[in-house]
């Protein structure tokens, strides 16, 4: 999945579900929930971030 467009999708759609998942487990869990969140909203921000340019052959 490396430089794939459809990778980054997978990987930020992945840690969206998780990041939300993370905020209705907040009320039982807090402090297992907000460093998972924080490390969500991590992965979204370098996965949406940093582009790397197609290499087309």
């Amino acid at each position: 999945m490396t430089n794939r467009s459809w990778g980054r999708g997978v990987g930020v759609s992945a840690a969206g579900i998780s990041l939300i998942t993370q905020f209705m487990i907040v009320p039982y869990h807090p402090v297992w929930a907000i460093p998972v969140m924080t490390l969500d909203l991590l992965i979204i921000f370098a996965l949406t971030r940093f582009h790397v340019a197609a290499d087309v052959r």
